[in-house]
């Protein structure tokens, strides 16, 4: 019997690492919320109207809170003034430095700096426990990007993950999860496929050990990545590199500028 049973485990495990369909994949509708670089992002389920209610309340309970002795420690999840709009959110307190708290608004996906002045205590109604958090933290899928603070590249891939992504609805389909991560492909509206735009300008990389079930879309995505190796597009500008090769990857030419960056709060 232990032996059937083990069989039946390895072949259920098996069966996991089999690649699934693209049609069979789940695919749901986001706003992008908050981008980290050009594969991290946080955003809202687009269809949700529960978002907007749920942050009306937020806001006129989190305006009504009176406590000036409040003094929450870090992890302790209360409502925060964000210092751009001056609107109060739901956030958790990851840290405190004197007078000053970094928080992390867990329904955004942003983090702010704020003073004691700039923080209240939640109503238990709109607590986590109650009320969801309602970012939801992504990645595209099996994508390797440079850092946006050391690398041209980087800020490049964050700036078009940005300029084609923000402010309108976007298509994800869920490739996997890791660790409550969503692991996606990303398209926009008329089906461009961000994934492999990035891919194709050389602002991203192919995850070199993928799991096997991501092997047919790996496969396509090394093919793109072959061409603009070939053609010397973007980080490839200097030819084939490895992440180890510091002194060419993302130094490739200063980033374009813009008028604004939307990937950057």
């Amino acid at each position: 019997m232990e032996a059937e049973a083990q069989a039946a485990r390895s072949a259920a495990a098996a069966a996991e690492m089999e690649p699934i369909p693209d049609s069979q994949k789940q695919v749901v509708e986001l706003n992008l919320t908050e981008i980290k670089d050009g594969t991290h992002f946080f955003a809202q389920v687009a269809a949700d109207t529960a978002v907007g209610v749920l942050q009306e309340q937020i806001a006129a309970a989190c305006r009504l809170t009176t406590d000036s002795s409040y003094d929450p420690g870090p992890g302790t999840v209360c409502c925060a003034r964000f210092t751009v709009d001056d609107e109060w959110y739901r956030a958790r307190v990851k840290s405190r430095s004197g007078g000053e708290y970094t928080v992390y608004f867990i329904d955004y996906g942003n983090t702010d700096v704020v003073g004691r002045d700039r923080l209240k205590p939640l109503d238990p109604s709109l607590s986590p426990q109650a009320v969801s958090p309602q970012a939801v933290e992504c990645r595209l899928a099996y994508l390797i990007v440079g850092d946006v603070d050391d690398t041209d590249d980087g800020r490049e891939a964050a700036q078009t993950l940005g300029e084609t992504a923000w402010g309108k609805p976007m298509l994800a389909r869920v490739e996997d999860r890791e660790a409550g991560v969503l692991l996606v492909t990303l398209f926009d509206d008329a089906q461009l496929n961000i994934n492999e735009l990035l891919i194709t300008e050389g602002l991203a990389r192919v995850d070199k050990k993928p799991p096997k079930r991501a092997a047919p879309l790996v496969k396509g995505l090394y093919e793109k990545e072959l061409v603009a190796k070939t053609k010397h597009i973007g980080m490839w500008i200097h030819g084939d590199i490895e992440e180890e090769d510091a002194p060419e990857f993302g130094a490739r030419k200063p980033p374009p500028v813009v008028g604004t960056n939307p990937w950057k709060k």
